[in-house]
This record gives C-alpha cells, structure tokens and sequence, in this order.
C-alpha cells in the first residue's frame, strides 16, 4: 500500500498504482478505501478490465453483505445467513471477508 501511494504521490492518475491499491485494500477487508480507489481509476477509463472487475465484484459482495445485516436487524436470522453466505461465496480468495461473514453467521445463530 504504501508503494502505490508513493506512485500516486508522483502521478494521480496512475492507473496501474490506483488498481494494486484497491487490491490491496480489498484483501485487507477495507472495502470502502477499494472502491474509492478503484472508482478514481474509472474516472479516468471506464473500462479499465482489473478496475471494473474489481469494483463490480466489490459491489457484488457488500450488496449481499448489507442485506444480511438488514435482515439481522429485522430479526430475520435465517435470511441474514442466508445473504452472507452468498457475500462470502461472491469471491471464494477473499480470506478476510470471508472470516468476518463467518463470525456474523455465527453470532446470528446465537
């Protein structure tokens, strides 16, 4: 993260700088630091392949990430489960989101 920061710092709009960034930041589970990156890269090229794919993914997953916590609020644990599973299963390498679906999986079960 930091490397591509120090790119950034030298050029704003280095699109490959702004792509390994989001990665990075989506792997670390910072979901919100990914899509801004990933979205400043689109600015630029809309159809940039390594930054839609990943903000298309991304969108996926706290699509059905916030469904599951609607319906945990809602006291529907069965379908709050149901959502995060799915989250979980949008992108199967994504180790740390993953553990965090599991822990609201389980505290719904509580």
């Amino acid at each position: 993260i930091a490397e591509s920061g120090k790119a950034l710092k030298q050029a704003p709009d280095d699109l490959e700088a702004l792509e390994l960034r989001g990665a990075a930041y989506y792997r670390l589970a910072d979901h919100a630091m990914a899509k801004t990156h990933w979205q400043q890269a689109l600015r630029s090229d809309p159809e940039h392949p390594g930054c839609k794919a990943g903000y298309k993914t991304l969108r996926s997953l706290t699509k059905k990430d916030a469904a599951g916590d609607k319906a945990a609020a809602a006291g529907d644990h069965a379908a709050a489960v149901d959502h995060w599973a799915a989250a979980a299963d949008v992108d199967a390498t994504h180790g740390v989101f993953r553990g965090q679906a599991r822990m609201k999986m389980a505290s719904s079960y509580l």
